[in-house]
């Protein structure tokens, strides 16, 4: 939608140049400023007011390069502001203890994405069900349902908290389309890539063959206690105790309690990393257990971590690769196994699961003794130890 203008007859004349080499828009033989997005010329003022056609620039270039026409309406909260005023409110949360900063992050990276997608600048108030259709096809291009699902319930969560804190004055329009995955898709995407998301105990062995000293470390917490990426990226030295043989670390994104046994192949592998520990470059990582050779946290600002891409590079190598499966099924593979032990309450203290909130069983057990806790861990171990049978999975 090209803006419309006198006609070129009526503005004769030499064009002006720039008024500096940083303006973004060129003089056109019709008499205004102009500037070719995505091969139409779409125009933005007469020559006599560049300062005008600069700011109307500035005001629509986030709509034309996102292939949108102008909004018609300019009023109201923007969508970056929304964003900003959201992330304070949950970062009061974070500071209260209310809030996980895992979940923090995700609600960041989350807010940051509706500005992509969105514009900086665009009012909440022009945001219509079209624009959402878009979002969600372009979220589901990357994830899968769930994280899909995640993700839609994000987004809900940030203009809902705009409508009830009155930063808006009227519920966004979602359309029909901007919802959740059916339970019956998640239910059959898992139930087809269910065998895939596991290790196999000849597989584990394998990986543990050849990993670095490092990843082995990992590879073995991931199996041993159900540990995923974010638990060995910011895994702090006060939550491990290799004298005695345990870990107690919370999970970040829930601060749910766990505590659980470590094999003494476990404990073994961690100091043998910790004698070639690279010193980490900020102060602020002096704390954790495990740091890349560069000297960084492996914790990312996306979802994962840069942990992720290391365990490709096995997986690849022992062309074992396949969807789903990453350094998070060992966590899976863990439960899996540890299940047999049919001792619930100790393998969801391992894991930092919670209770349903219905299970008043979370109330009375207030104590799982350590034994409990060596079961499951001994369990697992000799799933992981035992011969592993020619030609299939142990």
């Amino acid at each position: 939608m090209a803006h419309s203008t006198d006609s070129a007859s009526s503005r004769k004349g030499i064009k002006p140049k720039k008024p500096d080499k940083a303006f973004p828009l060129y003089s056109h033989a019709n008499g205004q400023w102009a500037r070719k997005i995505k091969g139409s010329t779409r125009f933005f003022g007469g020559w006599d007011n560049p300062q005008a056609a600069l700011e109307r620039w500035l005001d629509e270039k986030d709509d034309w390069l996102a292939g949108r026409d102008p909004r018609s309406n300019r009023d109201g909260i923007t969508v970056a502001e929304l964003g900003f005023k959201f992330c304070q409110a949950k970062e009061r949360k974070v500071t209260a203890g209310e809030l996980s900063p895992l979940t923090m992050r995700e609600y960041k990276m989350t807010a940051k994405r509706l500005i992509l997608a969105f514009g900086e600048k665009t009012p909440v108030a022009s945001l219509m069900a079209t624009d959402f259709e878009k979002l969600r096809a372009s979220i589901a291009k990357k994830w899968g349902p769930i994280r899909l699902g995640n993700e839609i319930n994000r987004v809900r969560g940030i203009f809902r908290y705009g409508l009830e804190s009155q930063l808006i004055p009227k519920a966004v329009n979602f359309g029909p389309e901007f919802k959740r995955p059916s339970r019956k898709i998640i239910r059959r995407l898992a139930s087809e890539t269910k065998g895939g998301k596991l290790f196999t105990a000849s597989e584990i062995n394998d990986l543990l063959g050849i990993a670095s000293t490092q990843l082995r470390a990992m590879i073995l917490l991931g199996i041993n206690i159900g540990y995923g990426n974010e638990d060995l990226a910011r895994l702090p030295f006060k939550s491990i105790d290799l004298k005695n043989g345990w870990a107690s670390f919370p999970r970040p994104k829930t601060g749910a309690d766990r505590k659980a046994k470590l094999w003494p192949e476990t404990v073994l592998a961690i100091q043998a990393y910790l004698a070639e520990r690279t010193a980490p470059k900020s102060p602020a990582n002096a704390d954790i257990v495990f740091i890349t050779v560069s000297g960084n946290s492996w914790a990312a600002d996306d979802y994962g971590t840069s942990l992720t891409h290391e365990m490709d590079k096995l997986l690849d190598k022992l062309k074992i690769k396949r969807p789903g499966l990453g350094v998070y099924s060992l966590r899976r593979t863990f439960r899996t196994v540890a299940d047999a032990c049919r001792d619930d309450s100790a393998v969801r203290l391992v894991m930092g699961h919670s209770h349903d909130d219905g299970d008043m069983s979370q109330y009375y057990v207030l104590r799982i003794d350590d034994a409990r806790l060596e079961a499951v861990a001994s369990h697992v171990r000799q799933w992981l130890m035992m011969p592993v049978v020619k030609g299939g999975a142990s």
